[in-house]
């Protein structure tokens, strides 16, 4: 066996058991972005190597050259959807999204590759000079288009390192990207009548549904609450029955004990609610420890065992 289709092998192989089983260090949405949007450049090289392979082992096929392109990057494509497969019945992550950013590494690597590899005659031609540039500045965009979803992540973090110590505002874009939803929904509304910020163009309606715990998550805050003394929280109903919802405040080092964090009951009356919580009362619910309030993980705002939809308006939470 030649020495570049061992090589070309080894790659291969790695970057297959890597895909299905590795799972790096890091428990940041930040840090899933990046991992996720390594896919590209994994199966660019991956469909590198398998071209370097094929045209080792495939001779006959020497005079037409964009047959071992097209053979690359179908097996590629058909690798990443095994990939998804088995991770699937491994119980981990496997998505969809995933097997399109390794087409796109793959269709990425293989343009670029073409447009500089030797075996490709109609490169000669001056008149082809144009194309080749093309095709090169289509296979960078082609890559370029496997990070947006990472680019987003990016800017939600800026933003929200920007914007503090608002913690969300929930009729910002960006803070979509830390709200997580259960058994609810969250739109972008006006103000409803009686909310006394006319300032607010839109508000945030959400409508917790019928189940045990309905609520809205804020995934990993700007974790460092240590300079201030409240969390505030501007809430608006419009019901004429009080409704009564849970607060909870999780730290990194949570065990998912409920004696491990700091959970308190919120009544809201019509109209809009004030919310005042110290952060002291916050630092001090766990049993046996003390809250790190420099490393808050969430806030979730919930519903227990709603037996009918209960709807309320939000804004922003922000601390004082």
């Amino acid at each position: 066996m030649k020495t570049s289709s061992a090589l070309s092998l080894c790659i291969i192989l790695a970057i297959g058991i890597v895909t299905v089983i590795g799972d790096f260090s890091g428990n940041t949405m930040l840090w899933a972005a990046v991992q996720n949007a390594c896919h590209a450049p994994a199966f660019g090289v991956f469909a590198i190597a398998l071209l370097v392979l094929l045209r080792n082992i495939l001779p006959r096929y020497n005079h037409a050259q964009l047959v071992y392109y097209l053979l690359s990057f179908g097996i590629s494509i058909l690798v990443g959807i095994t990939t998804e497969i088995i991770q699937h019945f491994l119980q981990r992550d496997a998505e969809f999204i995933d097997v399109v950013r390794d087409s796109l590494g793959a269709a990425s690597f293989l343009g670029s590759y073409f447009t500089l590899d030797s075996k490709i005659t109609c490169w000669t031609k001056i008149s082809s000079g144009a194309v080749r540039h093309v095709l090169l500045v289509l296979s960078l965009l082609i890559f370029l288009s496997a990070f947006i979803s990472l680019g987003f992540s990016a800017t939600a973090y800026v933003m929200r390192s920007q914007e503090f110590p608002q913690i969300c505002n929930f009729v910002s874009c960006w803070s979509d990207q830390f709200i997580k939803l259960q058994d609810a929904t969250l739109t972008r509304v006006s103000p409803p009548v009686g909310w006394s910020d006319l300032s607010q163009s839109q508000v945030a309606c959400l409508c917790l549904g019928e189940s045990e715990y309905p609520g809205v998550t804020i995934e990993e805050p700007y974790p460092d609450w240590s300079s201030y003394k409240t969390l505030c929280i501007d809430a608006f109903s419009n019901s004429l029955d009080t409704l009564r919802f849970g607060l909870r405040i999780d730290d990194i080092h949570h065990n998912y004990n409920e004696n491990d964090r700091f959970t308190c009951q919120l009544i809201l009356v019509a109209g809009l609610n004030s919310i005042r919580i110290p952060l002291e009362k916050v630092k001090r619910a766990p049993r046996g420890r003390e809250t790190d309030m420099k490393a808050i993980q969430r806030v979730i705002l919930f519903a227990h065992r709603s037996e009918r939809p209960v709807i309320v308006y939000l804004n922003r939470f922000w601390l004082e």
